[in-house]
C-alpha cells in the first residue's frame, strides 16, 4: 500500500491524521490491529459522510470482522482483507487516490 493525498471530509480529519501516519504499516489480513483499525475508522467516517454507496461493503467488513474477532473465522475465511480491501476501493476510487 502506498500513501497518497486524499480529499477527505472535514469531518473524517482526525481519522486521516491517525491514518496517515501508520498507513504504510496497514497490513489487510491483520484483523484488529492498529494500523488497520485506523483506516477501519477513516474508511467508516467517509462512508458516512460522503460515500453512502459504499455502505454494504461497510457492513459487510463489519460482519466478517465481528466473526474473525469472536470465532477466529469468517465462514473459510481467517481474515476479512477481500472485504476491508472492497470498502477501500469503494471509497478510495471514487474521487481520491489513497488506495493502491
Amino acid at each position: 500500500m502506498t500513501s497518497h493525498h486524499h480529499r477527505h471530509h472535514a469531518k473524517c480529519s482526525k481519522h486521516f491524521k491517525v491514518l496517515s501516519k501508520v498507513f504504510r504499516d496497514v497490513d489487510l489480513k491483520a484483523c484488529g490491529s492498529r494500523e488497520n483499525n485506523a483506516l477501519v475508522q477513516f474508511l467508516r467516517c467517509e462512508v458516512k459522510h460522503s460515500y453512502a454507496s459504499c455502505r454494504p461493503l461497510l457492513e459487510s467488513y463489519e460482519r466478517c470482522h465481528k466473526s474473525v474477532m469472536g470465532v477466529g473465522a469468517f465462514g473459510k475465511q481467517t481474515d476479512c482483507a477481500s472485504e476491508l480491501e472492497g470498502l477501500q476501493n469503494c471509497v478510495c476510487g471514487q474521487d481520491n487516490d489513497l488506495g493502491n
